[in-house]
């Protein structure tokens, strides 16, 4: 019966553990090694399981084992780095062993990684923000179209026509997107998110196209005035920037292997904010002030859009109507002084996303990294956007300085290893 059991562990998908009273790791087995990304046990026996985990998940593995020790069964959900680098959600539940006698003599305790599940939960939130934006993009190029419809009568009727016929395809697309949740229930995978919003955005690239083959027929047919001219200029310039902003809705939707490389913070800025100032809406002011010289530093550039993206997003929440959201460049030095484990010493470029929205009290910056820990109502969030913040900037080795007070705003600073300007230069040089 003790190998029939001893087979079950070895061939369970799930990262198992045996853990002494003291929390030291006794066992693991294969597919948990697998999971750590180590390759041999000896890596991890007689460790403090503790240290696997990061410093705001000390607590729940503290609380678990003491909890176990006394005889009972404990729950927690918490995220970590494993050995290869990749950041992993486990959902973990610890049981107390107990000897021939009835007393605890170890602890048994299984992790399922759950990393698939909740990063779809956070693709879908990021698709419904994307859909919303992109409504409030359509309504005003509706606007604009109905404006102008009585000198233009036939061809602006058709661009009304158009119009409508893009609302229809967002009411079909987040008729998909529900039908794509319930199937993400059973699938627990990334792929089912990225081909889901490429077919959204293939069927919308194409009434965008139509939209706009239909304002040039316009131009070259009917007779108008330079006024008119120009409005039509501006709704092609809108059809355009939609066409973007759909292209980079699949680029947030894709799931990429991290793939460091220079980029330039203060370009990359630049070229997000025409993506941004439509996610924040016309109530809100976005302004970008970049510095000069270059801000390059060596980072996966999809992580870190994903970073500013998150930031904004949450930044749009907290304020109110008027209120300005701010995305600067810069750099700063760490000296020897003033270094740490989680801040080392050196020059760094920056980052920094700031709201003049209701800020927050020390108690909720306390918890703002913890995964699934939100302030928003249910269902407006999934409490893994900072901690995807956090993730990307300490893979590349960085830190985030965050402050903020009730009333007064929130700033969070991102700051990355600098590369020299040879450095860079070599890298974009290189075949």
């Amino acid at each position: 019966m003790r190998d029939r059991y001893r087979q079950i562990v070895a061939l369970s998908r799930d990262c198992i553990k045996e853990i002494d009273l003291d929390g030291r790791i006794t066992a693991i087995n294969v597919n948990g090694l697998a999971g750590l990304g180590v390759s041999h046990p000896d890596q991890l026996i007689s460790q403090p399981w503790r240290e696997l985990w990061p410093p705001e998940a000390v607590s729940l593995v503290d609380a678990a084992i003491a909890g176990s020790a006394n005889g009972l069964i404990q729950e927690f959900e918490a995220a970590c780095v494993n050995f290869a680098g990749v950041r992993q959600t486990w959902q973990v539940v610890t049981s107390p062993l107990f000897d021939a006698f009835g007393n605890v003599e170890a602890i048994l305790a299984v992790s399922k990684n759950i990393s698939d599940r909740r990063a779809l939960e956070a693709a879908f939130h990021t698709l419904d923000s994307m859909l919303k934006a992109e409504r409030e993009f359509s309504t005003g190029a509706l606007m604009l179209a109905r404006a102008r419809e009585n000198s233009l009568s036939t061809e602006l009727h058709t661009l009304r026509d158009l119009q409508e016929r893009i609302e229809g395809d967002l009411d079909i697309a987040r008729a998909a997107q529900g039908a794509a949740e319930k199937i993400s229930e059973q699938a627990q995978k990334g792929e089912a998110v990225g081909q889901l919003l490429a077919g959204v955005v293939h069927d919308l690239n194409n009434v965008l196209q139509a939209a706009t083959s239909a304002i040039d027929l316009v131009v070259q047919r009917a007779r108008i005035d330079a006024h008119d001219a120009k409005l039509l200029s501006v709704a092609d310039a809108a059809l355009q920037h939609g066409s973007v902003m759909a292209q980079r809705l699949v680029g947030f939707s894709r799931q990429y292997p991290y793939s460091p490389e220079a980029v330039d913070l203060a370009a990359l800025a630049e070229q997000l904010s025409p993506l941004l100032e439509q996610v924040i809406g016309a109530e809100l002011q976005l302004q970008l002030r970049t510095s000069e010289g270059g801000c390059c530093a060596m980072v996966d550039r999809h992580t870190v859009e994903r970073a500013i993206l998150n930031l904004v997003i949450n930044s749009r929440d907290a304020c109110k109507s008027g209120d300005t959201i701010r995305i600067e460049t810069g750099d700063t030095v760490v000296a020897a002084e003033d270094a740490s484990l989680s801040k080392p010493g050196g020059h760094y470029v920056t980052i920094t996303v700031a709201d003049s929205g209701h800020g927050m009290d020390a108690g909720v910056q306390s918890r703002l990294f913890e995964a699934y820990f939100t302030t928003k109502d249910a269902g407006k969030g999934a409490g893994l956007g900072l901690t995807q913040v956090y993730s990307a900037v300490r893979q590349a080795g960085g830190f985030v300085e965050v402050s903020s007070a009730p009333g007064k705003g929130a700033r969070f600073l991102l700051a990355f290893p600098r590369m020299q300007r040879s450095q860079a230069s070599e890298l974009t040089a290189s075949p």
